[in-house]
């Protein structure tokens, strides 16, 4: 069957503090090892986990258009018995949808802020405009009223 003999004679029955330590370190290395394949094998476990719900609703779906196909083959079926509904409703828990709401609102008001931000500065831009073109007024009237001023000192009056 084999030798079971120690390789070297130091080894021996006597040292108990070498056994004793491979007696640790075997034992440690198998709880790691155990440790490491459960992980794996809920790795794997979560990742089949996951498409169930799909491919529950998939085949849900599935069955519901065979089941609605089926009446289009028989003549005058649809006409004569209103089975199913124009509208068919899917259920969603309520956080999904909350979420989605909060999605669409925080894109609104960013696009209310960038709306904004255009008409501030579109605002701007036109005001400045009419600054500029009541500055040019003034320059003119303050121009004429020099002239006449200028004119008025000039002419002597007889």
């Amino acid at each position: 069957g084999g030798r079971y003999d120690p390789v070297d004679d130091y080894f021996g029955a006597q040292d108990y503090s070498f056994h004793l330590m491979m007696i640790i370190y075997f034992f440690f290395t198998v709880i790691l090892m155990l440790n490491v394949l459960i992980a794996l094998i809920n790795k794997a476990f979560e990742k089949g986990d996951d498409g169930w719900r799909l491919k529950w609703v998939e085949n849900r779906l599935r069955y519901i258009e065979s089941a609605e196909n089926l009446s289009y083959n028989i003549p005058g079926f649809r006409k004569k018995y209103d089975i199913f509904p124009k509208e068919i409703y899917f259920s969603i828990p309520s956080r999904p949808i909350k979420d989605y709401q909060s999605k669409v609102e925080e894109n609104n008001k960013k696009e209310e802020e960038v709306e904004v931000k255009n008409n501030t500065e579109a605002l701007v831009q036109t005001l400045r405009d009419q600054i500029e073109e009541m500055k040019k007024k003034q320059n003119e009237q303050l121009s004429e009223l020099k002239q006449l001023i200028l004119e008025s000192r000039r002419a002597p009056e007889p």
